[in-house]
């Protein structure tokens, strides 16, 4: 696919009391012949450029017209950077992913699902769950979000309200491995432990490999310490790590 213009129209940041914030970015490509076809959720498949960089993001939402990213701010980073200080109404070129093959792989159609963000991965995951939840009313599903501090996190009170509204069927922890425990912490809601197999062991345990699926969402180290570890509980590591769930 050629590249197509778009631009900024919207510029909300989500994550302010973080140490690395959190925006979030609206881009409209303003004409319908340049539609934007591309799965919500689906792991870097949209690419963003400006004059001098570019670089993969999965959109947090997607319209005919526009899509949405989620951007965490690094010191350093060319195109984060870049995004932090770019105004409404500024320009750049998009190329997305094409949508048949990886959209169908994107409906699990298994009666146990794993979901598992390291922080900004929450961009990803969250479509993903959404669709999860809508489309596929049998299964079970199980929502670790990882982050260093609560300041770290973005859409909590979201994720609590869709956890209320299928009680029966979505589990929410988030896990906090930088923030002190509290008298007040809800053990069924949040833990300050940190993703080791043991941890993992206690949410997946016991899931039948051969009914389960997991999207696993953060660095390239990250998704390959949790694909060991589920590995090692006989689930596919290669589909964990590189093909996530859908």
């Amino acid at each position: 696919m050629s590249l197509q213009l778009c631009h900024l129209v919207s510029k909300e940041t989500i994550a302010v009391g973080s140490e690395f914030p959190i925006i979030l970015l609206r881009f409209s490509n303003g004409q319908e012949s340049d539609r934007v076809e591309v799965d919500p959720g689906l792991a870097q498949s949209l690419k963003l450029y400006n004059a001098k960089t570019g670089r993969k993001y999965s959109p947090v939402h997607v319209t005919g017209d526009g899509f949405t990213l989620g951007v965490k701010i690094y010191e350093g980073g060319k195109m984060s950077e870049y995004l932090r200080t770019a105004k409404i109404g500024d320009q750049m070129w998009w190329k997305a992913k094409p949508a048949h093959k990886s959209s169908r792989r994107r409906a699990s159609g298994r009666n146990s699902v794993g979901l598992i963000a390291m922080g900004i991965g929450i961009t990803a995951v969250l479509p993903v769950l959404e669709r999860e939840l809508s489309t596929n009313p049998t299964s079970k599903v199980v929502l670790l979000y990882c982050n260093r501090t609560s300041q770290d996190e973005v859409w909590v009170e979201k994720i609590k309200t869709l956890s209320e509204t299928h009680t029966d069927r979505l589990t929410f922890t988030r896990h906090l491995t930088r923030e002190a425990v509290k008298a007040t912490d809800s053990e069924e809601h949040i833990s300050h432990d940190r993703l080791t197999p043991d941890v993992l062991a206690k949410y997946f345990a016991g899931w039948d490999p051969r009914d389960s699926a997991f999207q696993v969402v953060g660095s390239k180290s990250q998704k390959r310490a949790v694909g060991r570890a589920l590995g090692e509980m006989g689930f596919k590591q290669d589909l964990v790590v590189r093909k996530g769930l859908f």
